[in-house]
């Protein structure tokens, strides 16, 4: 969970994909039942807000939330967060296709 809010404190607080979450490379995201257990800790401690679009599901975090993240957080593990971020985009999304631009903006 302590790696999960590192990423999400490292990222754009707003607008984040589930899909972006569970396919970040943090150990047990891949497995909705250790997902769902550590976003649900998140959510019950409202230190995360969840919200649906369009049948996707979204995450964001407040900008006091997300500021004393940063400010926990040392430069390493910052830099560390963005990686796996930015891995988990290039995991997504290999190569651009011109038909997945909508979704390619949603990150």
């Amino acid at each position: 969970m302590v790696k999960l809010l590192g990423l999400l404190g490292s990222i754009d607080r707003q607008n984040i994909p589930k899909e972006l979450l569970t396919h970040s490379g943090l150990e047990g995201m891949d497995d909705s039942l250790k997902f769902c257990r550590a976003i649900g800790k998140l959510l019950r401690f409202s230190l995360v807000t969840e919200s649906n679009v369009e049948g996707t599901t979204f995450y964001e975090l407040h900008r006091l939330v997300q500021l004393s993240i940063q400010t926990y957080l040392s430069i390493e593990q910052s830099n560390q967060g963005r990686t796996v971020g930015l891995r988990a985009v290039s995991r997504l999304f290999p190569k651009y296709e011109y038909k997945r631009r909508n979704i390619c903006a949603a990150y």
